[in-house]
């Protein structure tokens, strides 16, 4: 909100806070080399949603964006399809 409070602006502070909790979520569905929506309820890298995860990632880590999407990749099948889902680098339960 803007300091008339306006909605659908936000004034440089309310970015901030909102970038800082969009990075812990992030940080929170990490397991390393891949993003997971729900870690409990859906243990599994969702194929579209790596990609916007991706866009989120760069701009707090380039090199982690990229291996969220070479994690993707890691999956295609010998056809160039992209999974709709993929446990390809689950950790072991």
């Amino acid at each position: 909100m803007t300091s008339r409070g306006q909605p659908g602006t936000t004034d440089g502070s309310s970015a901030a806070r909102l970038a800082t909790r969009a990075a812990s979520v992030l940080r929170a569905n990490d397991l390393g080399r891949m993003m997971v929506a729900a870690p409990r309820l859906y243990p599994h890298m969702w194929g579209w949603d790596a990609c916007i995860v991706a866009i989120g990632l760069a701009t707090v880590s380039e090199e982690r964006a990229l291996t969220e999407l070479d994690m993707l990749l890691a999956a295609q099948s010998r056809t160039g399809m992209l999974p709709l889902r993929s446990t390809t680098g689950l950790p072991s339960r």
